[in-house]
């Protein structure tokens, strides 16, 4: 009788059934790495780009909702494009949801680029604050 080499078809679909298993599991929890990662780099090109409109200000005695007057190419929708999100600048909102003058204030909104309803977006405005964050925490 002669010995047979090799594994049977049932051990190989435990192996593939276990895979699938590691992968369900491992998957979730590595893109919610991947998405913090992402985020923790638009928080630092907001803070860059709240820099850069401080120095404005110093020279205009207001912020700029024109990010091309920072020295800032644009894309062909007039935003700020990094590997992941795109940033643009609107005014800052009090509490009410009224207009704060832009000689006070302007607040710098990062939208994900492929729109992931789980991360949404980020704003941060010249007031040192972090508005709104969707879907997970910086820290």
């Amino acid at each position: 009788m002669k010995t047979q080499k090799g594994f049977s078809l049932i051990e190989l679909m435990v192996v593939v059934a276990i895979l699938g298993i590691l992968v369900t599991v491992a998957y979730p929890s590595y893109r919610g790495y991947v998405l913090r990662g992402d985020r923790a780099d638009a928080l630092k090109n907001l803070q860059a780009l709240g820099n850069a409109q401080e120095r404005y200000k110093l020279n205009n005695q207001e912020y700029t909702k024109t990010l091309t007057d920072l020295g800032i190419t644009l894309n062909s929708a007039g935003k700020y494009e990094t590997a992941y999100y795109e940033i643009e600048a609107e005014d800052c909102e009090d509490s009410s949801g009224v207009n704060i003058d832009i000689s006070l204030c302007v607040q710098l909104k990062a939208t994900r680029k492929d729109l992931d309803p789980k991360e949404g977006y980020i704003i941060w405005n010249t007031m040192g604050e972090l508005v709104h964050e969707t879907a997970g925490s910086l820290r």
